[in-house]
């Protein structure tokens, strides 16, 4: 993580043209972002944000470089895009690697040019745009099921950051927790000191499928419902079905030494999507709650590995 924040000085000193965050869903890839923005010479024009997994491939194009007014049926009257409202700051694409296949040419050219045209329009508009896209999608495999351009990816590959989750970096949780603690503690007036022994060895020992995303939402339910000054039941922190309980779950047994077997990364996480399914006894809401995934990432997950039941 010392890695990754080093980059994240250097990038913030330079006059870069874009970047890509890439981590897994939850490890904080939107706030890293917003912090390179804050960081450099554009903090103070505009930070604009866009997530291309949660508009219809049909409306993104529109969302991204405007339109004129009568340029399709439901326009009344001329839309900016988000280009020009990020005009001299950062243009942030989350969840580059849900964008329409066709866009992304669209994309790349008006990234290279600083130019584009809005839908119906016929005069180009220039731009100074920062872009920092993130994704949580392996892009490389993307390129080569011909999902995202190659030219694309190059272009926005020239700075890459990676993110660690935080079952790699289990060291930070203290610190995390202690940081989450205080700010919770100010913001619903109550006077705690932090975490007992019982309920830091939970927070320690926990996998956290949904990163640093889940583990402030555990922290929080940690902080408003203990009575004392000291959170130390891991019952509070960890209610039932709040949590793929233990190894057992997702179907994989031990090895002698009682450690999880090496497996292939995408056999583990169809193992761990099938666990919070049959967790949430089906409910596709509830289990990307469990893993800290948004709903239309879930989705496309359960189609990939065609996992149809909880069973």
């Amino acid at each position: 993580m010392l890695k990754t924040l080093d980059m994240v000085k250097l990038v913030s000193g330079s006059d870069f043209s874009c970047l890509m965050i890439k981590g897994e869903s939850g490890t904080g890839k939107g706030l890293l972002a917003r912090t390179i923005h804050k960081m450099g010479n554009r903090s103070e024009k505009p930070f604009v944000e866009v997530n291309c997994s949660a508009i219809p491939a049909n409306l993104i194009e529109s969302e991204l470089f405007g339109h004129k007014k009568g340029a399709f049926t439901d326009a009344k009257e001329e839309k900016l895009g988000l280009f020009e409202m990020a005009d001299g700051g950062t243009l942030f694409l989350d969840e580059i690697g849900d964008m329409d296949f066709n866009l992304q040419a669209k994309l790349l050219k008006a990234m290279e040019e600083q130019k584009f045209r809005r839908i119906g329009g016929t005069a180009d508009i220039s731009v100074n745009v920062a872009i920092i896209a993130a994704t949580n999608q392996n892009v490389e495999k993307l390129v080569q099921e011909n999902k995202f351009r190659l030219d694309l990816y190059y272009r926005l590959n020239v700075i890459p950051i990676d993110i660690p989750p935080l079952r790699e970096r289990s060291e930070d949780i203290p610190a995390l927790a202690d940081h989450f603690l205080r700010a919770f503690a100010r913001k619903f007036g109550k006077s705690l000191k932090g975490f007992g022994e019982n309920a830091m060895q939970e927070l320690l020992a926990y996998s956290w499928p949904g990163n640093v995303r889940e583990f402030r939402n555990v922290v929080e339910r940690g902080c408003i419902l203990t009575k004392g000054d000291l959170i130390d039941d891991p019952g509070i922190l960890f209610p039932s079905g709040s949590r793929i309980q233990s190894p057992a779950a997702t179907g994989v047994m031990l090895n002698s030494q009682g450690e999880l077997p090496a497996m292939p990364l995408a056999k583990a996480e169809e193992m761990v999507i099938r666990a919070a399914m049959r967790e949430a006894k089906g409910n596709k809401n509830k289990a990307a709650s469990i893993l800290g995934l948004h709903r239309t990432t879930l989705y496309k997950k359960l189609e990939e590995y065609k996992i149809l039941d909880p069973a």
